[in-house]
């Protein structure tokens, strides 16, 4: 998301600085869930491939 985007729409300063921290959160939210499902996924493969050698 962009600031000029939202200041476009009117929106002001104080709006747009808190749907860009809101935006922030959910970002590392979903970071931080995606490299936990990755590591997950590499131990279940490692799991996997030891089970089948």
């Amino acid at each position: 998301m962009k600031r000029e985007v939202l200041k476009k729409m009117g929106l002001t300063d104080e709006q747009i600085n808190s749907i860009m921290e809101t935006n922030g959160h959910d970002i590392e939210a979903l970071t931080k869930q995606a490299s936990d499902l990755q590591a997950k996924y590499d131990d279940d493969t490692k799991s996997l491939t030891a089970q089948f050698e």
